[in-house]
């Protein structure tokens, strides 16, 4: 399994992870084995960005373009690549990435989350150890510990990189900080308070 790191600017990163962006235009393109899993995250760059990873998708494809496609092919790659024929045109020679099952992150993580200080210039691998904390982040509720903006919310492990509990379980009644408490422990209290009215 493959895990990239692409830098997408707006409103690109939020077509891709709207699915009406469906390729993808790069100068190069990854060195894979035939059917190998990649997987892309995509960090938003540029001024309105979040300048952060925000979402995922997967790439499925990928094509060489050294011409112009021409009649109805034409009309619908720059349908799905959202760009128009003259930024096409002058991209070329390029690739087009096929990008499928985008995943929007319930919060945005930043570089540091995954020990980087600068996003790459186009895109870069990443280490399996990365894509765990991020597959981690993928997969939380919206709601987030204020402290370590990693809270799982169904498992009670707190990911806090600052408390160096990464990869132990916490225990089940301990919350990630004192300004967040675990679901089942809110819905405790309010059980108990139903119970005495």
């Amino acid at each position: 399994m493959i895990n990239i790191l692409l830098s997408v600017r707006r409103p690109w990163s939020d077509l891709i992870l709207d699915g009406k962006k469906r390729w993808e235009l790069r100068q190069n393109v990854p060195r894979l084995m035939k059917r190998e899993h990649v997987t892309l995250w995509l960090y938003e760059s540029g001024k309105d960005g979040e300048r952060a990873i925000v979402g995922k998708c997967r790439m499925v494809s990928f094509v060489l373009m050294t011409h112009m496609p021409f009649g109805k092919a034409l009309g619908l790659f720059i349908k799905d690549a959202c760009v128009s024929k003259t930024h096409l045109r002058t991209y070329l020679p390029c690739f087009a990435w096929g990008v499928q099952d985008p995943v929007r992150l319930p919060a945005a993580v930043p570089l540091s989350d995954i020990g980087m200080a600068r996003p790459p210039q186009s895109w870069q691998y990443i280490s399996p150890e990365q894509a765990v904390i991020l597959e981690k982040a993928a997969s939380l509720t919206s709601k987030m510990c204020v402290e370590c903006q990693l809270w799982s919310g169904w498992d009670g492990c707190c990911m806090s990189l600052a408390s160096g509990h990464l990869w132990e379980e916490m225990p089940s009644d301990h919350p990630a900080c004192d300004d967040f408490k675990p679901e089942e422990i809110e819905q405790e209290a309010e059980n108990e308070g139903l119970d005495r009215q």
